[in-house]
């Protein structure tokens, strides 16, 4: 039995209908969360922290200005610079969706969105979102591991250090973080517990 929670989207679409739609498709895959302008996207996304974004360039106030939909992707990248965002735009939309690509998206679909296509591209960066997600726990690891054995951190300061890895790590797939489990592997003999016991 497989415990572990769904990786989250969020869709990003004031059209209720197509809103409905890609809820529908992806819902056997996803969590699913649902705005439909820019701010309660942009707090969904600092809430939930989702791995994927599918973005409608056309968001309220204004559905033919695409001003709102590059601030929100220009947000959301700041906020987690790994999040993969797929846009979607209208018909004869394309040198938006191309300027989105050259500003940090992902892909892109113009409307109306193939949901099978869109399933696929999705499920493409899940898989890149997490092999991005390794490298930089890796390197976080690496920096602790070599902070903490020179002796410059006090013990404190290292299960400070540690607990930030850890609570970024699960965030990132959508585990809970507790303390708790923390203490169990730090009490767990691994490559890095065992430099750290030698410091």
């Amino acid at each position: 039995m497989n415990d572990q929670p769904n990786p989250r989207v969020l869709i990003v679409e004031d059209d209720d209908f197509v809103r409905g739609q890609m809820k529908w498709a992806l819902a056997a895959q996803y969590e699913v969360l649902l705005a439909e302008d820019r701010l309660s996207a942009l707090d969904l996304f600092r809430k939930e922290r989702p791995a994927l974004v599918t973005l409608d360039l056309g968001l309220p106030p204004a559905a033919n200005d695409v001003r709102e939909g590059f601030l929100a992707l220009s947000e959301m990248l700041e906020a987690d610079p790994l999040v993969k965002v797929v846009v979607t735009t209208g018909q004869g939309e394309r040198a938006n969706a191309l300027a989105a690509i050259g500003q940090g998206a992902y892909d892109f679909f113009c409307k109306p969105v193939d949901l099978e296509a869109l399933r696929v591209v999705l499920g493409r960066a899940l898989y890149v979102y997490q092999l991005e997600c390794e490298h930089r726990e890796v390197q976080n690891l690496d920096d602790f591991i070599a902070h903490a054995t020179t002796g410059r951190w006090s013990p404190h300061m290292i299960l400070e250090q540690f607990t930030k890895i850890e609570t970024g790590r699960k965030s990132q797939v959508g585990e809970p973080f507790d303390a708790e489990d923390r203490e169990k592997r730090l009490a767990r003999p691994s490559q890095a517990t065992s430099s750290l016991r030698s410091f």
